[in-house]
């Protein structure tokens, strides 16, 4: 009996450390969608909208392309459309207390599907700075439970992380020379979210750099361009879907989010006038930014960018514009998010930077999915100011600026 037991011990210790990653990699995974799974019944405000036009697909089929812009609230660009509709087809399911549970799930399903590939750029991005596995696991492990990431597809239903997806892997095909690739990739973002242009000043720096040639740019909207012909093929109006971001626009000081213009304005109700030469004033404080970072690149001796410089980068663009601008959502430093993740595990000693924006973004999160003001969001944009003083430092430091 004991040499059984013995035998099993040196072939059952022997299989784990053989597959430990792999174990590990499936435990991770495994518990990433458990705890989705219990979240899905979760609705708001957002998930009435998404609901609507889910509707006009099951309604209408193939044909609902024709009424989603003309006769629902619909805002989002064919790049999304397109996706709902195909969930659309899935097979019906539900529970007894929660009749419409196929609908939630498969609109949910979009976004979820895209913390995994977020996920999966993250572990290769890691994976090909350090070559160490277990570090690119243990970074694959923080996206899918870094709490903004899993408030925003799990519970929110957003699709914020599609976007940020589609930036990553541009910038990572960047780094690897292949052009055509990453602008492609890049003009996708563009035409799930008009976010993606957070990171453009930094595509631009990369042009002066001699990265690519300029011809590239007019990649940028071909994949929005090809989406919107694809719903109008189906039976929308082509300007419709081409102009959807347009129905998007707003102006105020903040739309929830913790950002300077809410720090120095907060809740003060000002007259139109003043609101625009505010508005204003914010806008070319957030250009002048991108001026200085042009600037400060075009004077570096280094012509390619590091992986972890790029990250870098990436992080400083997708914190100072959303940081700086006004009419700024709650959940537009998701991005930003990301790529501080990413960066502390390039850098550990700035392991608080992601710790920091998580903690300011997911207050937000909490006051809108909880309908709870238990947070200030002045308090929270003077932590994400603090933030940015920090992050400034650390661009110093590792650029070695003069």
């Amino acid at each position: 009996m004991n040499n059984i037991f013995n035998s099993f011990d040196t072939k059952f210790t022997n299989f784990v450390e053989k597959n430990y990653n792999k174990i590990f990699l499936f435990t991770i995974i495994l518990f990433a969608v458990a705890i989705r799974l219990l979240v899905i019944p979760w609705k708001t405000a957002d998930y009435y909208t998404f609901r609507e036009w889910f509707l006009v697909f099951q309604e209408h089929g193939i044909v609902g392309f024709k009424y989603i812009y003309q006769e629902t609230s619909a805002n989002y660009s064919g790049a999304y459309i397109i996706p709902l509709y195909l969930v659309s087809l899935l097979p019906k399911f539900s529970i007894d207390i929660y009749s419409d549970l196929y609908i939630i799930a498969y609109i949910k399903l979009v976004s979820i599907v895209f913390d995994f590939c977020i996920a999966f750029i993250t572990y290769k991005i890691i994976k090909e700075y350090n070559k160490k596995d277990y570090v690119a696991l243990l970074a694959f492990a923080s996206i899918l439970f870094s709490p903004l990431v899993f408030f925003n597809a799990s519970f929110w239903g957003q699709a914020d992380g599609i976007y940020t997806f589609f930036i990553i892997l541009a910038l990572f095909y960047l780094y690897k020379k292949n052009n055509l690739k990453a602008l492609i990739f890049y003009g996708i973002s563009f035409a799930f979210k008009l976010q993606a242009v957070f990171i453009l000043p930094l595509f631009i720096i990369l042009y002066f750099k001699r990265y690519f040639s300029i011809k590239y740019f007019l990649l940028i909207p071909i994949p929005h361009l090809l989406f919107s012909i694809l719903a109008s093929l189906f039976g929308s109006s082509f300007m419709d879907a081409f102009t959807t971001f347009t129905k998007q626009s707003g102006f105020y000081m903040s739309a929830g989010a913790p950002t300077f213009p809410y720090l120095i304005t907060g809740d003060i109700l000002l007259e139109n006038y003043y609101e625009s030469i505010l508005g204003a004033f914010f806008i070319m404080l957030a250009i002048v930014f991108c001026a200085v970072f042009l600037f400060i690149s075009l004077k570096q001796k280094e012509k390619r960018l590091s992986l972890d410089s790029l990250i870098l980068w990436s992080l400083i663009m997708t914190f100072t514009l959303p940081f700086f601008l006004p009419s700024m959502h709650d959940r537009f430093f998701y991005a930003a998010e990301i790529f501080a993740i990413i960066f502390a595990f390039m850098k550990p000693k700035y392991f608080y930077i992601p710790i920091l924006i998580m903690l300011s973004s997911l207050s937000t999160y909490v006051g809108y999915l909880f309908n709870s003001d238990f947070f200030d969001l002045r308090y929270n944009s003077l932590l994400m100011f603090i933030t940015f003083v920090i992050l400034m430092f650390a661009f110093y430091k590792e650029n070695k600026l003069e």
